[in-house]
């Protein structure tokens, strides 16, 4: 088995006009909403496709979705900024693992008109020892982190783990190692972009 020595942050790419999932009926942050969510595997509301548009205006939205090229992406952009992704994707990830990553998968709904389609938000049930404590830089007199480095050591145990915060259950974005890269760069999925993280050797 190849040895990981790359691991990438993913994230949606910005783009100037995209469709977002926003939640229906919900008044609560992404973090309040987390201890709700630990024993769930279902979210408790749906989504709303919408259309968000950036101008120098400002964020533009719009209940008309009609004039997107594309309204439903594999990484769906919603208004909570957690991943939320569709079956596909989601499968790609899912056959990637090697068990010791302790992820499950919220199911959620989301409307388009009369259309509507099943997506997965990742959710972490044990937050993972990964940093290189020498290096990562904290805050002076915290445990804040301003720039973080993984241990390759400890990464290796993992496929997949939560970007480090202090809501990593449900983080806003995950890392994953390079075989999963490799996997997702395959199925094609051109929202998609990756930001390699920083690995020490110890």
């Amino acid at each position: 088995m190849a040895i990981n020595k790359k691991y990438y942050s993913i994230y949606a790419k910005n783009l100037k006009e995209v469709s977002s999932a926003n939640s229906i009926g919900n008044d609560k942050l992404d973090y309040e909403l987390i201890p709700e969510l630990k024993n769930l595997d279902e979210m408790p509301f749906e989504f709303e496709l919408k259309m968000l548009t950036h101008s120098k205006r400002g964020i533009i939205i719009s209940d008309d979705t009609s004039l997107l090229k594309q309204k439903w992406f594999d990484y769906q952009y919603n208004d909570l900024a957690w991943p939320i992704f569709s079956e596909r994707l989601m499968k790609v990830i899912e056959t990637s693992l090697n068990k010791n990553e302790n992820l499950s998968w919220i199911k959620c709904i989301i409307n388009s008109n009369e259309e509507k389609r099943t997506y997965f938000i990742p959710k972490f049930s044990k937050k993972p020892d990964l940093l290189d404590t020498n290096k990562t830089i904290y805050v002076p007199g915290t445990n804040h982190i301003i720039k973080p480095y993984f241990s390759l050591s400890k990464a290796q145990k993992y496929a997949v783990f939560p970007k480090p915060s202090t809501f990593w259950e449900i983080p806003t974005s995950i890392v994953v190692n390079q075989q999963v890269k490799e996997a997702i760069e395959k199925q094609r999925f051109p929202e998609i972009e990756f930001d390699e993280i920083l690995i020490s050797e110890s």
